[in-house]
Formats: structure tokens, C-alpha cells, sequence
């Protein structure tokens, strides 16, 4: 059997264009229009972050000076607290020399050693004299070096020699050491 059909087909129109061309510009149209907002949008942003740059920059120009004069003041505070220092250092220790010579008073055995010339600079002290012998030389040596101020093995004897000294034979000496200040013998006492 054989089917026919009797109804008439219909025609079908092909698309329109107008349709399609009109869908093409309303696409163009509306990726320009949001290309033109987000450009419009990213301009308002690049504007406002040129502003707040322009703002930072004048801030920082105005605050270079104020960093020239704070790095000026470090130095001139930095300057001043090594004076301070080396000030405080010298209140500290300015009178070493007459507590050499207070030491040397005492612990010059009396009678077998006299000193002929005593030098002190930078903390180090050289002394030239004369004993009656040896032994003299050594008991001062030893009453210089049991002293917070001289210490074990500091004394530096530097040459001995018999000479005739009014017609009588004495020993000619010349030793140095070193001398601590006083303040460094405070601070070893109070544990520093």
C-alpha cells in the first residue's frame, strides 16, 4: 500500500537576513557598549589612582627634607654620643696618673729602690731608677705585679746593669707594663 498525502505541503521560507544582520549588529553593538564601559570604568580608576600618585609624590617630596634633616640629626646624635663617651671615659679615668703615683708610693720597697724617671702614656707606664740589688729589683717587680692596677706577669723588665752611682755599685733598671684604669677595676669587681 501506498501512502499519499493529500495535504499541501507548506513552503518554508528560508531565514531572513534582515534577522540575522540585525542580530549581528545588536551583538556588535552591545560588546562595544561594554568594551566602552569597562574602558570607561578602568579610566575612572587610572584617574583616581594618577591623583592619589600625584598626592604621594608631592607628600614625599615634602617629606624628603623633613628624612634629610632626620638622617642629619642621626648623625649629629651619633657624633655626640661618641664625644659623650670618650668624655665620660676621660671623667672616669682622668686620675690615673696620681693613682700611679699613689701606687708607686706604696709599693716601692723604701730604701732599696729609687726612681729616676717615671714615664706614663696610654695607659702604660715606663720607669728608669735604681735599686741597692737584684733581689730589690725583684721584690718590686713582684709588690707591683700582686696589685689590682699592674696584674700577674705584666711587669716588662727591660734590662739591668751595675753602675757606680756616687762611688757606690747600685743596679740601674728599666722596666714597663701597662696600668688598668681605675674604672676597669670597678667594673671587674662589680662583676661587668
Amino acid at each position: 500500500m501506498i501512502r499519499i498525502n493529500l495535504l499541501r505541503e507548506e513552503l518554508r521560507k528560508p531565514p531572513s537576513l534582515m534577522w540575522q544582520f540585525w542580530l549581528y549588529v545588536g551583538t556588535v553593538v552591545l560588546v562595544i557598549g561594554c568594551a566602552g564601559y569597562i574602558h570607561w570604568t578602568q579610566t575612572g580608576k587610572i584617574n583616581k589612582l594618577e591623583q592619589e600618585k600625584a598626592r604621594l609624590n608631592r607628600e614625599a617630596k615634602m617629606y624628603a627634607k623633613y628624612e634629610k634633616l632626620l638622617k642629619d640629626f642621626k648623625k649629629k646624635k651619633a657624633e655626640l654620643d661618641r664625644k659623650k663617651a670618650i668624655v665620660a671615659q676621660l671623667v672616669r679615668d682622668r686620675d690615673n696618673v696620681v693613682r700611679l703615683l699613689a701606687l708607686l708610693t706604696v709599693e716601692v720597697p723604701e730604701g732599696k729602690v729609687w726612681i729616676e724617671r717615671l714615664t706614663f702614656s696610654d695607659n702604660k707606664a715606663t720607669i728608669r731608677g735604681y735599686a741597692k740589688n737584684d733581689e730589690s729589683v725583684v721584690e718590686f717587680i713582684r709588690s707591683l705585679e700582686s696589685t689590682p692596677y699592674v696584674g700577674r706577669d705584666r711587669v716588662n723588665l727591660v734590662r739591668t746593669e751595675t753602675k757606680v752611682y756616687h762611688g757606690v755599685g747600685l743596679k740601674q733598671f728599666e722596666m714597663n707594663f701597662p696600668v688598668k684604669p681605675y674604672s676597669s677595676i670597678l667594673m671587674a669587681e662589680k662583676g661587668m
